[in-house]
C-alpha cells in the first residue's frame, strides 16, 4: 500500500537550527567533538575543549568555558555520525553530531538557531552551561539563567524575536574575543 502525504503546511519554517541566515562575511572552522559520549546539536554553542588541538571542541559544560562559536547545520554526515538525541524543532528531530567526528563552526557571521528563552531584537546572547532535565548544553539565551548560563552578551546579538523554543537569528563574532 502506497503511502500518500495529503497533508502540507501552509507556512513553512523560515529556517532551522544551525543554518547559515545569509551568504554574507563569516568565519568558520573545522572542529572534532571530543567528549567521550555527548553528542553536539546543530545550532547550538561549542567550547574548546580542555587539552587536545586547536581543533578539539566539546559541549559546552562549565561556566568558564571559552566558547568557539555555533554548531553549523550541514547535510554532509553519514548517518553513523548523527546521534539519536539533538534538538526538536517544529515537530521534527534536527540532530546532534556524535563523539569523534568533523563539524563545522560559525566564528563570526550570521545563523538561524532556536532561543531557549524566546527573545527580542537586540538582546544579547547567553549560553546555558549548566544543565537540568530536559536542558540541552550549549543551548542559547537571550537573558541570564541564575547561575547556570555564560555570559557572551560581547559576541552576540539577537537579530530576530522569537517566543521561547522558536527560532531566531543571531549574530556572533567569538573572533579574537574573550567569550
Amino acid at each position: 500500500m502506497a503511502i500518500i502525504q495529503d497533508t502540507y503546511p501552509l507556512a513553512p519554517a523560515i529556517a532551522f537550527p544551525g543554518m547559515l541566515s545569509d551568504v554574507g562575511d563569516k568565519d568558520t572552522i573545522t572542529g572534532i567533538n571530543t567528549h567521550a559520549t555527548l553528542a553536539i546539536p546543530f545550532g547550538s554553542a561549542v567550547a574548546r575543549a580542555a587539552t587536545g588541538s586547536k581543533m578539539a571542541a566539546e559541549p559546552v559544560e562549565a561556566i568558564l568555558d571559552t566558547i568557539l562559536g555555533i554548531h553549523i547545520y550541514s547535510t554532509d554526515y553519514a548517518p553513523s555520525a548523527l546521534a539519536d538525541s539533538g534538538y526538536t524543532f517544529a515537530g521534527l528531530f534536527v540532530g546532534a553530531v556524535k563523539p569523534k567526528n568533523t563539524m563545522a563552526i560559525l566564528r563570526r557571521g550570521r545563523i538561524w538557531v532556536i532561543c531557549e528563552n524566546g527573545c527580542t531584537r537586540g538582546q544579547r546572547l547567553h549560553v546555558r552551561a549548566i544543565i537540568a532535565g530536559a536542558e540541552i548544553s550549549g543551548a542559547l539565551r537571550s537573558a541570564t539563567d541564575g547561575t547556570d548560563t555564560r555570559d557572551c552578551t560581547g559576541q552576540g546579538e539577537w537579530l530576530t524575536a522569537a517566543s521561547a523554543g522558536a527560532i531566531a537569528e543571531l549574530e556572533v563574532d567569538f573572533v579574537n574575543l574573550a567569550s
